[in-house]
């Protein structure tokens, strides 16, 4: 499901939120995005860096080949002034394919009001835009296909 389909519900929570709790300030937005990617296991092989861009391409010893994979970065975006965590892992193989975990967090530090969800849904659409940018620089168009 897109955001889009949850925004409505959202704004309903936050307002009684607002009602319930009534915050002060706001002081962080946060959207996480976990997907899972089934990765062919032909052969009793796959090669992830086919898949996921920010893998080495090349083991550094040719005897050396990927078991299970846990990989984590942080990264900043200026426009808008988020951070994010990329974070990639894997699972058994199971029934002929590789569960890869692709989780994306991004967020934003504010100091503004919790009563004006306009601006707030600004921020929120603007991390989203920044998730995409980590996700289309994360993934290759092989992985992409595996969507469709």
């Amino acid at each position: 499901d897109s955001l889009d389909n949850y925004l409505p519900e959202v704004e309903t929570r936050w307002k009684e939120y607002i009602d319930f709790a009534k915050p002060v300030v706001l002081r962080r937005i946060n959207l996480r995005y976990v997907n899972l990617i089934e990765l062919p296991y032909n052969e009793g092989s796959v090669r992830p860096p086919e898949y996921f861009t920010l893998l080495p391409k090349k083991m550094p010893y040719s005897n050396i080949s990927y078991g299970s994979l846990f990989y984590s970065i942080q990264v900043f975006s200026d426009s808008p002034e988020a951070s994010g965590q990329v974070t990639l892992a894997s699972r058994e193989v199971q029934d002929g394919q590789l569960p890869m975990i692709l989780d994306l967090s991004v967020s934003m530090d504010k100091n503004a009001s919790p009563m004006q969800f306009d601006a707030i849904l600004e921020d929120i659409e603007n991390l989203r835009r920044f998730k995409n940018d980590l996700f289309n620089s994360t993934v290759t168009e092989k992985c992409k296909k595996l969507f469709h």
